[in-house]
């Protein structure tokens, strides 16, 4: 379901690098791992397959992949 999901939103503009949905399930496992593991520290346990370890892992990458500024399309005022 979630190769298709990709695809899916990539068709949409979601710039997905090709071939990212073969990797995708790892990706995630990577990323619910890493939560869960943080988790651990602080003495809370949880399953990574859990919906509230996907949305922290959400909240945790929440405008970090993006790798830079898009150029404003806002009119330049005369003194710029």
């Amino acid at each position: 379901m979630l190769p298709a999901r990709i695809r899916a939103l990539r068709r949409v503009g979601v710039p997905y690098p090709e071939g990212f949905e073969d990797q995708a399930a790892a990706a995630l496992a990577a990323q619910a791992g890493t939560v869960v593991t943080n988790l651990k520290v602080g003495s809370v346990p949880a399953e990574p397959d859990r919906e509230i370890i996907a949305l922290i892992a959400y909240l945790q990458r929440l405008g970090t992949d993006i790798k830079g500024a898009p150029e404003s399309t806002a009119p330049k005022l005369a003194a710029e």
